[in-house]
């Protein structure tokens, strides 16, 4: 029988030696205002009377500082403040022309510094490093600040991602199957990630209703099972899921577009899937709601 991954939730810190020469080139992926604007202006009523940070953004290049200077009065902003690798430098803005900059020893998101400044916040807004989104989530989670922020799909089956999924302690925003992102580090100026996702804990309504049809009727020839569970069955899509099935599957990580609608518990995880003796990838496992 597989061993089914519950939530169980651990203290996770930053362990404070993280160094520029881990942030690769490849890495520096700068998300273009049209996304900022269509995902962060659903979120406008809770910036009101808010400090907003942006703390992996260079401010000379950022769209997210962009965006929050180019709307501070229409927005009701308290400050925007800002601190990167880059520049090692944090900028605090009382209003969109006035700020006072202050030299950073290291810019790093989990630097005491920044760690400082993220005290003073109210809400985290930016797209940090993907290579290392685990850190920056558990600097995020223990900091207890609202936050939305971009990150990459299978950063929801990290260990110290997962469980604060399942119960509920943040939502997928957005997700977006082909999102362009400026790259000026790179030959290519411009590139297309897929599978990207916002997440936040603001209240939030964004997802998708898992698709329940009458006409998907579950017989055991036309399921897969597993190699070491014949009890849990294989669905590759969506809309394969059976109707009214009361027994445990194991669907593509995508489900989460639709946990925030609920309709089906979310089990666990699934890291190495076998059937027929071939590895297939990962699965979460879900049973459907009564």
């Amino acid at each position: 029988m597989f061993l089914y991954l519950r939530v169980n939730l651990c203290g996770m810190s930053y362990n404070g030696k993280l160094t520029k020469a881990k942030l690769v080139k490849n890495d520096e992926f700068y998300t273009k205002m049209e996304d900022v604007k269509r995902v962060c202006d659903r979120f406008i009523p809770y910036f009101k009377n808010k400090i907003i940070y942006c703390n992996c953004d260079n401010p000379n290049i950022s769209q997210f500082v962009r965006y929050f200077l180019d709307n501070f009065n229409a927005f009701g902003l308290k400050a925007v403040y800002t601190s990167d690798i880059q520049t090692k430098t944090a900028r605090f803005y009382s209003s969109p022309e006035t700020y006072v900059e202050e030299k950073l020893k290291t810019g790093e998101f989990g630097s005491e510094e920044a760690l400082d400044i993220l005290s003073k916040s109210d809400i985290v807004v930016t797209n940090p490093p993907f290579s290392i989104f685990r850190d920056f989530f558990d600097v995020l989670y223990n900091s207890g600040k609202k936050f939305l922020v971009i990150s990459h799909l299978l950063s929801i089956s990290y260990n110290n991602v997962f469980p604060h999924f399942v119960n509920r302690e943040f939502s997928v925003a957005e997700s977006d199957h082909g999102m362009e992102f400026d790259t000026p580090t790179l030959k290519e100026t411009k590139k297309k990630l897929n599978n990207c996702i916002w997440i936040t804990n603001l209240p939030n309504d964004y997802g998708k209703v898992l698709p329940q049809n009458p006409d998907v009727v579950f017989s055991k020839d036309k399921y897969e099972t597993f190699d070491n569970d014949p009890e849990v069955i294989n669905i590759n899509r969506m809309k394969q899921i059976p109707y009214k099935y009361e027994g445990v599957m194991a669907v593509p990580i995508t489900i989460i577009e639709y946990y925030n609608k609920g309709g089906f518990e979310l089990l666990g995880k699934l890291n190495k899937p076998i059937i027929n003796g071939k590895n297939i990838y990962g699965r979460f496992l879900i049973k459907l709601l009564p």
